[in-house]
């Protein structure tokens, strides 16, 4: 319990680095980050961020125009990565969590 909680501090500090290059590095690896963890240990922050990978309704901390092909490219990589480690997810958290995760499975 106390790994778990040391790494999710990690992830955390990585996931507001003030590199874009290091945030879009966890963001890539945090569904495989999310199933290893027991489903009680998953946070809703942890889940609103893999979430806010596939919804471009969620903030970007990216200067970049919304609409610029470079931020669009962005979007769709973390799109990719989300929809990649989707499934290992939702078995990861559950049933009770999918109210969380249903909006990416209808997208």
């Amino acid at each position: 319990t106390i790994r778990i909680k040391h790494l999710i501090r990690i992830q955390e500090m990585l996931a507001n680095d003030g590199s874009k290059w290091v945030r879009a590095s966890m963001l890539q690896k945090l569904g495989r980050f999310i199933s290893t963890l027991p489903a009680e240990n998953v946070t809703d922050d942890i889940l609103t961020l893999f979430v806010g990978m596939a919804r471009p309704d969620i903030g970007n901390k990216e200067e970049e125009s919304y609409h610029s092909p470079n931020h669009q490219n962005q979007r769709h990589t973390k799109a990719y990565h989300c929809a990649f480690s989707f499934p290992a997810v939702v078995y990861t958290v559950g049933a009770s969590r999918w109210d969380r995760l249903a909006p990416l499975f209808k997208r």
